[in-house]
């Protein structure tokens, strides 16, 4: 009966690395080996010594790496050299730069989950939702010369300007709900109140 507990404790033990192991690898890491990293299929190298770890035959060898790395991985994050974003921080930071040229790490893109939400939400919802478009309201306008507009809007107070116009374009107004759709060549459609729209590009 001694034995039997012994060895029930013991896995609880192997168990926990495994458990953390597996909820910081579903996690973003933020060094600059990141990007590199994802594209080669290797995990990024804040993660690196803990996916060694998982190599190791031996139980107590495994379970002394596991500590070491995880002590080691919480004190880079306590320090502010490694951040762990969760799937709904990572979508706010999208959310927040869309306009903007970011690099391509792993932050930046849609995770599995968030893809099957995205189709399973009502349409609205989904192309919200979906990471070439982005749904908001203005908060501010200000008109430019030729015609042309500046406006914020509620996500991130962004400001965007119009880069082309139609005579028959109602100008935007304070609360109009605005849609903005990744076009060609880096450009942006924008969309008032669901209306055909006019090109336009962020500026902060």
């Amino acid at each position: 009966m001694a034995a039997k507990t012994a060895r029930s404790a013991r896995t609880q033990r192997l168990r926990a690395p495994f458990a953390t192991f597996a909820a910081l690898g579903a996690a973003l890491a933020l060094t600059p080996f990141a990007a590199g990293a994802q594209e080669s299929g290797e995990p990024p190298a804040a993660l690196r010594g803990l996916a060694q770890c998982r190599a190791l035959a031996d139980d107590a060898a495994r379970l002394a790496c596991f500590d070491t790395e995880s002590a080691a991985l919480l004190a880079a994050s306590d320090t502010g050299a490694v951040a762990i974003v969760d799937e709904d921080e990572a979508r706010q930071v999208r959310r927040s730069l869309y306009g903007f040229a970011v690099p391509e790490i792993a932050i930046f893109s849609k995770t599995r989950s968030a893809r099957a939400e995205t189709a399973e939400a009502d349409n609205e919802e989904a192309r919200d939702g979906d990471e070439d478009t982005l749904v908001s309201t203005i908060t501010r306008v200000e008109g430019l010369p030729r015609g042309y507009y500046r406006v914020t809007i509620a996500e991130a107070d962004a400001v965007w300007e119009t880069t082309t116009k139609r005579r028959s374009a109602s100008a935007p107004k304070v609360g109009d709900s605005v849609e903005f759709e990744a076009a060609a060549f880096g450009t942006y459609w924008m969309r008032l109140n669901g209306h055909m729209g006019v090109k336009a590009h962020r500026v902060r």
